[in-house]
């Protein structure tokens, strides 16, 4: 869930209860501007999701507050407004018990669900992955880096010594997340000559919330080392760090004025003390997030580039302005150092390329959600495939008897992969191939199960769709808080490899698009059609989705009861397209 090269679908969530009650709060300080009551909505329906499946959440530490707040949500009129003062209070004291308590809770009871080696049902399983991944992106709200998530898992769990029982070590790292938040004096080097100088020439010692020293230089000495100390209140040496870190760049920026285009880098190593006195002098070894999965094949190269030439020549001007602009950005946000940076050029590249309508009622986001969500919904069963075959690449499996011929995974299309995990001997031996590595077993066959029900997976996706669109929504808002009111943003790290991955999906879905039909002259035209063929193939697998939503329900029923024929033919072919 932290690792650096996890697949987007296996990475840690960046929405949890605090993170969620913690925009709640910000939204409510906004008032009525900036469409904030309409923005509430948005926060409170992925609130409502949280503490319905969240256990802990009962747990007599919080107070049963979470069920309070559910109880005013559900009240008639519009209780988010009308109640804002009672929410409010309730939202403060729920943030106040989520910090002090939510890991302790938390770790008690994923020890509870490792005892004895676990239960290795599917109910368990899934509860200890969900309980997992809660935890963790409770820690990144609290500060902690991704990057000291994923070591603290590796050093602990996944490296530990043979004589060291695994409940012993998960022992350990619980300890290593559970500290009590403290103050920290966190002290970082600088090398730069035209900063030395200027600090040398100057009275002034602090900058926003850092303490600057110019430290002696001798004869011939190359270095110009200015040491900083900034003050954080963290949970762990690698939050404070990181934390501090964010603080000088900031009281740096505010140096910008007087240096120029001065580039001015922090030294790897920094002295870290904590209340009690002890110092751990920590280097920095977080890495920036990827998006790892490579979608392109031997042959795609020429579908990437005839779809971009044909579009430059015979699309007009504009079309070539837009797609041009858009891989400007597209570029900027993959090579530019600044979180904030690369958050704005990949939204800029996604609005540029799905802008359908310019003299349209819709909002920014309201295009951007249009376009996107039919590439991602057609993404999930292609990152899914495309995962499975990498997997059996990695591990060399050999060819699979399938009606009694041998079936090779790594060398079939994604459309004869997909019919062929709907084969229960099949699937069966998949699975007897993944028993020694149960974290691919457990992740694999949940979309497995899937591929023999086309409208149980038709579900998934709507479901994930909706979750996408929800995170769409938040990602404008944070980039509206960056461009409009200069908000430097905490935890940009998995926002911007979540907007990676969006854009990269959109573009592979404008590639192929223009591939199949010669007639297309621009991303318009592109998108509009790719959104009615993932309509239709939704509709062969979901008849319900013609249905006006009042008839849905019902419909779905007799889809559930067998009444209803369904099918997943179109969505093989289109499969089969993707080599």
């Amino acid at each position: 869930m932290s690792n650096v090269r996890s697949l987007d679908s296996d990475r840690v969530s960046y929405n949890n209860i605090l993170n969620s009650v913690l925009e709640l709060l910000d939204l409510y300080s906004l008032g009525t501007k900036h469409r904030a009551a309409e923005k509430r909505l948005h926060v409170v329906e992925e609130l409502n999701q949280l503490m319905d499946t969240n256990e802990l959440l009962l747990r007599p530490e919080f107070k049963e507050i979470p069920q309070q707040l559910k109880s005013i949500f559900k009240e008639h009129g519009k209780p988010l407004e009308e109640q804002k003062e009672l929410i409010i209070s309730f939202l403060e004291e729920l943030k106040e018990l989520l910090e002090e308590h939510y890991r302790s809770v938390s770790i008690e009871e994923l020890t509870s669900l490792l005892h004895d080696g676990a239960d290795h049902s599917e109910s368990s399983l899934v509860k200890i992955y969900n309980q997992t991944n809660a935890l963790i992106s409770h820690l990144i709200t609290l500060g902690m880096p991704t990057s000291e998530c994923y070591l603290l898992c590796r050093n602990f769990l996944i490296k530990r010594r043979p004589h060291i029982a695994f409940l012993d070590a998960f022992n350990s790292l619980a300890n290593n997340v559970t500290i009590t938040a403290q103050k920290y004096s966190v002290k970082l080097s600088l090398d730069n000559k035209a900063l030395y100088e200027l600090l040398t020439q100057t009275s002034v010692v602090t900058l926003g919330e850092c303490q600057f020293t110019v430290q002696e230089r001798e004869e011939n000495d190359r270095s110009y080392i200015i040491n900083s100390t900034i003050h954080v209140h963290s949970i762990s040496f690698s939050a404070a760090r990181d934390i501090a870190e964010k603080k000088l760049m900031q009281a740096i920026d505010l140096f910008s004025y007087f240096l120029g285009k001065n580039q001015i880098s922090i030294l790897v190593r920094a002295d870290i003390t904590d209340e009690s006195g002890q110092t751990k002098n920590l280097p920095r070894f977080d890495k920036d997030l990827e998006n790892s999965l490579d979608r392109w094949i031997d042959d795609d190269l020429s579908v990437y580039m005839d779809a971009v030439t044909h579009l430059r020549k015979k699309g007009s001007q504009k079309t070539s302005n837009k797609i041009s602009a858009a891989f400007r950005f597209f570029q900027n946000g993959v090579n530019e150092k600044g979180l904030e940076s690369r958050f704005t050029a990949f939204w800029s590249a996604l609005e540029s390329l799905t802008l359908i309508e310019e003299n349209s009622n819709l909002k920014h986001d309201e295009h951007v959600i249009n376009a996107v969500l039919p590439c991602i919904a057609m993404d999930y069963p292609l990152k899914q495939l495309f995962a499975f075959r990498g997997c059996a690449k990695a591990l060399d499996w050999e060819p699979i008897n399938l009606n009694g011929s041998p079936f090779t995974i790594q060398s079939s299309n994604l459309g004869e992969i997909y019919t062929a995990l709907k084969n229960t001997d099949f699937v069966e031996e998949v699975n007897r191939r993944l028993e020694a590595y149960p974290y691919a077993q457990f992740r694999f066959s949940k979309f497995i199960g899937l591929c023999s029900s086309p409208f149980n997976l038709a579900q998934k996706i709507e479901a994930h769709q909706r979750k996408v669109e929800l995170h769409i929504n938040r990602l404008y808002r944070i980039r509206n808080a960056i461009v409009h009111n200069a908000t430097s943003h905490e935890r940009l790290e998995l926002l911007v490899v979540n907007l990676e991955h969006y854009l990269r999906s959109t573009l592979n879905a404008l590639f192929y698009t223009v591939e199949k039909s010669s007639s297309i002259t621009s991303s318009e035209e592109a998108f509009i059609r790719y959104q009615y063929e993932a309509n239709k193939i939704f509709e062969e697998m979901d008849p319900s989705l013609k249905e006006a939503v009042r008839k849905r329900e019902g419909k779905q029923k007799s889809i559930r009861e067998g009444s209803v024929a369904v099918s997943d033919t179109m969505l093989i072919n289109w499969l089969n397209m993707h080599g």
